[in-house]
């Protein structure tokens, strides 16, 4: 056998070192694809900037260029026209003085009139000269405005397709989202990662085989009757240490082959386990993963760790069935560890969850009551009663309700601490009461239940806090109704230490569970 697993490991060692070199070889592929677009994408960035700054520039130099063209030009015009108003003022004049001396001619004498034309032909034709020349100024004027306005309308034109050719760039600049890995990397790398993560689960399916070997070997030690409880107990700190390799199936079949053999069926194999002395320190170990599982307080947490604790709370329960084991636990804190686990899965109970955590947790921590010294430590806080007894109150599993029940019948049990946990609990002997409606087809519930009314009113003190005696009734039925059973005995050993007190007698003597009280008068009755 020891071949085998060997010749298994160096095969897992060698399937690993494959898968985890291929893995590489694509990881420093995809590596090396991506530094080359990542250059590729950086480069691209650059040409873009390039091409900004330089139609930019362009659109830049255009515009001085244009500018300078049209102020030359406009002050070239301003001079002409300066120019043609000088020469049209002095013709004005001209004109005017020629007008005053046409009107100082005599109207009627056409020799005056003809000698003054004649006088005044020569600067008549200077005067048309001059117009005529005016007329061509202001045709050149004309002629040179036409190609200036339409190098102006060019430019316009120029300038408006370089700013919707720089809006262009721009959009287009930032629809690029600068990603490190193009298309390319997004289709080739999650290929890539799904075949490696493909090869990696079928490298931990054979582990988790090759591990779920060894636990059907441990299942084959734990029921060998030629094993010591050592053997069987170091079999169940082996599932601590690797059942995160085991499939849950494999890691709880180990768990229900170790109870298997101590069930309450077998109850020679259980006694002899209980009080067996063994050198397995696999209590230890359990109470460490315990302890460290949940380090904080948090819902959250404890939601994670669920998976964790069914295996962790399956080998301590197992642990404490052993009277040594039992003893190292509660030197170790364990009743407080429960505890402090009870209050998270309570939250989570509330909200319909961790109900199957929540019950092998209890039933661990009622384990423990089996010494007296759990009972002092539960009765050290308000925190750990009180919680006991909520649960007893409104828990809606059977188990939860019996267990918590049986918690405080132990407690009552106590001498030391009777009136300490009555003061600590004014309600319990109402409540216990009441178990009896609400569990009245539950026959666990009803044992625990009445067992426990028996010890409240074993003080006749404890009698005097009770005010109304019809509150028995319930006990009376169970007196008389019940089929022979530990909780019918109970509830007349219950209504006999009742008849104690005057009241409750009277109320008693009305019923017909009266004459089974007298009936069984004198007879020490079940213990439990």
């Amino acid at each position: 056998m020891a071949n085998i697993n060997h010749k298994a490991i160096e095969e897992i060692s060698e399937l690993i070192k494959v898968g985890m070199d291929g893995a590489m070889n694509e990881a420093r592929s995809c590596k090396k694809l991506i530094e080359t677009l990542s250059d590729e994408f950086n480069k691209f960035r650059e040409a873009k900037d390039a091409l900004k700054a330089e139609v930019k520039k362009e659109m830049e130099n255009n515009c001085k260029m244009i500018e300078t063209k049209v102020s030359a030009f406009i002050d070239s015009t301003e001079i002409k026209i300066a120019t043609l108003h000088d020469r049209l003022k002095s013709a004005s004049a001209d004109i005017e003085d020629f007008r005053k001396e046409v009107e100082a001619i005599p109207k009627y004498d056409p020799k005056v009139f003809t000698d003054a034309i004649s006088n005044n032909s020569e600067r008549i034709n200077e005067l048309k000269a001059e117009c005529k020349k005016l007329g061509t100024g202001f045709k050149q004027i004309d002629c040179s405005l036409e190609p200036l306005s339409m190098q102006l309308e060019v430019a316009q034109e120029s300038i408006a397709k370089l700013q919707e050719y720089s809006r262009t760039i721009e959009s287009r600049m930032s629809s690029i989202e600068p990603q490190p890995q193009p298309h390319i990397v997004q289709t080739v790398v999650p290929d890539m990662k799904l075949q490696v993560k493909k090869h990696m689960d079928s490298v931990w399916e054979y582990v988790q085989k090759f591990a779920d070997l060894h636990a059907v070997d441990r299942c084959h030690e734990v029921k060998n009757p030629l094993s010591d409880y050592t053997t069987k107990l170091n079999c169940l700190q082996w599932l601590l240490r690797y059942y995160k390799f085991l499939s849950e199936k494999a890691a709880m079949s180990v768990i229900d082959a170790f109870k298997e053999i101590i069930s309450s069926a077998n109850s020679e194999e259980r006694g002899a386990y209980t009080i067996v002395k063994h050198n397995s320190d696999t209590i230890l170990v359990t109470f460490n993963c315990i302890a460290t599982l949940v380090k904080g307080n948090t819902l959250e947490e404890a939601k994670l760790v669920l998976p964790d604790i069914r295996i962790y709370m399956g080998v301590l329960e197992i642990c404490l069935i052993n009277n040594q084991n039992l003893e190292i636990g509660l030197s170790l804190g364990i009743v407080k560890e429960l505890i402090r686990h009870i209050v998270l899965f309570k939250s989570l109970y509330d909200l319909g969850e961790s109900i199957e955590e929540l019950q092998v947790t209890i039933r661990c921590l009622t384990y423990c009551f089996r010494s007296a010294m759990a009972i002092d430590l539960l009765l050290e806080t308000d925190i750990g009663v009180n919680l006991v007894f909520d649960f007893m109150q409104r828990a809606n599993s059977e188990e939860i309700t019996a267990n918590t029940t049986k918690i405080l019948r132990v407690c009552l049990k106590s001498d030391k601490n009777y009136s300490k946990l009555l003061h600590k609990l004014p309600l319990l002997f109402s409540t216990l009461l009441q178990l009896l409606t609400t569990h009245e087809y539950s026959p666990i519930v009803l044992e625990e239940a009445t067992g426990a009314l028996k010890d409240y009113t074993r003080k006749p003190s404890s009698l005097l806090a009770i005010s109304e005696p019809r509150v028995l009734e319930p006990l009376c039925e169970l007196a008389v109704s019940a089929s022979p059973s530990k909780y019918k005995d109970f509830s007349i050993l219950t209504l006999r230490n009742c008849c104690r007190n005057e009241n409750m007698l009277n109320y008693i003597k009305q019923k017909p569970a009266y004459k089974v009280v007298i009936q069984t008068e004198g007879e020490e009755g079940p213990t439990f």
